[in-house]
């Protein structure tokens, strides 16, 4: 590639340009730097094309890589600004940044888990046309449903641009791309457990890539339940709990998933009533995979299950048979006639929902800790 035609092209743009930078880009005859880009047999990837940009494609025309040669140039040079581009073009992968934006949780610096991964406050520094977008979006919620804390991790994918008339089957998109973040929120929620909710994410590519515009934002706002009840504060379990999440198998990460999910929103619900159907379901995938048995064996062998991975004497044990039977009550009181008591099998049935989050909590907790147990020899030995 001809660096110094079309470094030489952009300076004559650039002469045109007031010092201070205060203009309007698109007002300028850019038609000679165009023509340079054009000559290079390397730039036509975007000549009217379409160009992959993490969350999605654009499409790209010669001129828009001129005035982002141009933008460029303005922020960190000519020469730094050609390299940057002939970079692009040499790299078959292209760093991105991923952002997901939490409510529900603060922490006062960074924390770095695995993965790349990182969480920081909410305040720290980047794309913030977005992070006025949500506190603007969000900014009449209570203060537990506001954004308070981002999770960030680097990602890497392929420099792809495609003809504008391609199927648009051809136009990939990356395979869950937010699960790394969303594992973590799960990782957090398995903390309390407490109900940290996503309200937004978006992908942008690195700062020297070539771009027809900044980032892709996706909107995450509360898809299912509603604001997180409470902030947490302290998170320093974490990088521990994290670490030996991503030491799992997939097939635990998945089954857990189900459970931490579940919880989470059933710790967010408005009503009693989902959040009783939610925790049932979230302690029936927890102490039941992949288990077929008739109604009355199920019921025992949950209890059973739960009783004897949680508990660690007579005593607990006969407690915790408890708790999970007056939560499978509720849960079918709630499935059934949509209406919950104030109390089941004696006990007040706001305080059994918070005996069954802590105990699915703790569970969990143990599981990622631990790895997943062989129930067979949990209840029968």
């Amino acid at each position: 590639m001809d660096l110094n035609l079309i470094q030489n092209s952009m300076r004559n743009v650039l002469s045109a340009i007031p010092s201070d930078g205060k203009v309007f880009l698109a007002k300028f005859d850019t038609v000679g730097l165009e023509k340079a880009l054009l000559s290079q047999p390397e730039l036509r990837i975007f000549d009217d094309k379409m160009q992959f940009l993490g969350s999605g494609w654009a499409s790209v025309k010669i001129r828009d890589l001129a005035l982002w040669l141009i933008r460029r140039a303005l922020d960190v040079g000519p020469d730094a600004a050609v390299a940057n581009l002939s970079k692009y073009v040499s790299d078959a992968k292209i760093p991105f940044r991923q952002t997901m934006v939490l409510a529900g949780v603060r922490v006062r610096s960074p924390i770095k888990l695995g993965k790349g991964v990182e969480v920081v406050p909410f305040e720290s520094p980047g794309a913030p046309y977005f992070k006025e977008d949500l506190t603007e979006n969000y900014n009449k919620f209570p203060a537990n449903g506001r954004p308070s804390a981002t999770l960030r991790q680097i990602v890497l994918y392929p420099r792809d641009h495609r003809d504008r008339k391609a199927e648009s089957d051809s136009l990939w998109l990356p395979t869950d791309p937010w699960q790394d973040l969303e594992d973590v929120r799960l990782c957090i929620t398995a903390l309390g457990p407490s109900g940290p909710a996503t309200l937004g994410a978006w992908t942008e590519p690195a700062e020297w890539v070539p771009a027809s515009f900044a980032s892709g934002a996706i909107s995450r706002a509360f898809v299912v339940g509603g604001y997180p009840k409470e902030t947490v504060e302290d998170i320093s379990e974490l990088p521990e709990i994290h670490s030996r999440w991503v030491a799992l198998k997939e097939e635990e990460r998945q089954h857990l998933r189900v459970s931490l999910s579940r919880i989470n929103t059933a710790l967010r619900r408005e009503h009693i009533i989902d959040s009783t159907i939610d925790l049932g379901i979230a302690i029936e995938s927890l102490f039941l995979p992949e288990r077929e048995a008739d109604r009355g064996e199920l019921q025992f062998t949950q209890w059973l299950g739960a009783a004897r991975y949680l508990g660690h004497d007579e005593t607990a044990r006969q407690d915790i048979v408890k708790t999970f039977s007056a939560l499978y009550r509720m849960k079918s009181e709630a499935v059934h006639t949509g209406i919950l008591p104030g109390n089941i099998n004696g006990f007040n049935t706001h305080v059994m929902l918070n005996r069954g989050y802590n105990l699915a909590g703790k569970a969990i907790r143990r599981i990622i800790l631990e790895g997943e147990p062989d129930w067979q020899k949990v209840m029968y030995s």
